[in-house]
């Protein structure tokens, strides 16, 4: 009678169990997708608000660029976006111009926003998508949340949760007083982009120096139309991966990932021109429409480039040290430079026959005197000698 009992049972712990295993692959693919990691940030350039608000070219009021002749532009199709930034902070407004550049300005109302990004024919129709950022307690980015609002709904988180100036007496005689908010809260406004398909997706594209560039798309498993299954309309029009089984994770092949990966290199250059250094690791979100225009979302992440030191090598006698030295310095110096060799009275620090190389430094990048070995000096732990 007992094994009886524990036989019946036994058919449920397994479904519990492969349900387990399941869901601990899916997390360990989603974290996989959505790579992280908070020590990599520029000081206070996280991803989210915090960063969107830099990129592209400023313009002045009449939609010009201020900076003219400036080489750093970068050249993506991106829906227009609000910034929201701190208190004390103008909010941002990135758009793509004409010549298909990106662009950020400073002057506008909160009625342009509305005339832009709403529906006022259709108040209850999706139309912007709001990305509120999630951080640790350590400063790392945890990703978004994020939610589909109306027209309406759009009009009262302006008015609530930003320092946008509205100027709206014909939206608020419409759509009710709305409660206004001193303290914005930091946020993106995108506008609402139906992909391609009959699924929601996010095209995830990653490029580190020292591997091949990969794309995963990440496709809703709710359809767009599929209100039966999932009425929410979150969960059928945009991503979230933080829920179990909410999306479909595919690897894209080699040729299928060419524009993404092209658009996602330009970011990354964009990005090191803005930062002023160089990045070891870049993840970008992009999408593309009914139509096949890719277009760019967000940076889900990226990672500075840590500066190289060489550790001069103790214990050695002078010949060694002398060959450790030029071995070294071969490795780094471009063939220019191999031919110039100084002599022992040049440099108290450099043991004969060394070479030097005769590229100055960048801003704020020294050599060490031994190897020539580059490094910058704000990310030194030790003072070098």
């Amino acid at each position: 009678m007992a094994t009886a009992g524990s036989g019946d049972d036994q058919p449920q712990d397994c479904d519990t169990r492969r349900l387990s295993r399941q869901l601990a692959q899916y997390h360990r693919n989603v974290k996989r997708a959505c790579w992280r990691d908070g020590s990599s940030f520029a000081p206070g350039l996280r991803p989210g608000p915090e960063l969107m608000s830099v990129l592209g070219t400023p313009c002045d009021s009449a939609g010009t660029k201020r900076a003219r002749g400036t080489r750093n532009v970068l050249r993506a199709w991106i829906p227009d976006t609000i910034v929201v930034r701190r208190s004390g902070r103008n909010a941002v407004w990135l758009y793509t111009c004409a010549q298909g550049t990106l662009r950020r300005t400073e002057n506008f109302v909160g009625a342009q926003v509305i005339e832009r990004l709403g529906n006022l024919k259709s108040a209850n129709d999706p139309v912007v998508v709001r990305k509120v950022p999630r951080y640790s307690a350590e400063g790392g980015f945890e990703g978004n949340t994020t939610d589909v609002l109306n027209t309406e709904m759009l009009y009262r988180t302006l008015a609530s949760e930003t320092n946008i100036p509205l100027k709206a007496d014909a939206l608020a005689a419409r759509f009710g007083p709305a409660s206004h908010n001193i303290e914005p809260f930091p946020m993106v406004i995108q506008r609402f982009i139906k992909g391609k398909g009959n699924n929601a997706h996010v095209i995830r594209t990653a490029i580190q120096t020292s591997c091949k560039p990969r794309s995963v798309v990440l496709t809703n498993a709710f359809r767009f139309d599929d209100l039966d299954k999932e009425p929410n309309e979150n969960a059928r029009l945009i991503n979230n991966a933080e829920l179990p089984f909410a999306v479909n994770i595919v690897r894209m092949t080699a040729n299928a990932s060419i524009e993404c990966q092209r658009l996602a290199l330009e970011i990354r250059d964009h990005l090191q021109g803005v930062l002023g250094r160089r990045l070891e690791r870049l993840v970008v979100d992009t999408l593309r429409d009914e139509d096949g225009q890719l277009w760019f979302l967000q940076v889900q992440g990226y990672q500075l480039e840590c500066p190289s030191l060489v550790r001069a090598p103790s214990n050695l006698s002078s010949q060694q040290a002398s060959a450790n030295a030029s071995h070294m310095a071969s490795r780094q110096l471009p063939p220019v430079a191999l031919a110039a060799r100084t002599k022992a009275g040049n440099c108290k620090f450099a043991p004969s026959g060394a070479l030097i190389s005769l590229h100055a430094p960048l801003p704020g990048q020294t050599r060490c005197k031994f190897c020539a070995a580059p490094n910058l000096a704000d990310s030194t732990q030790y003072m070098m000698t």
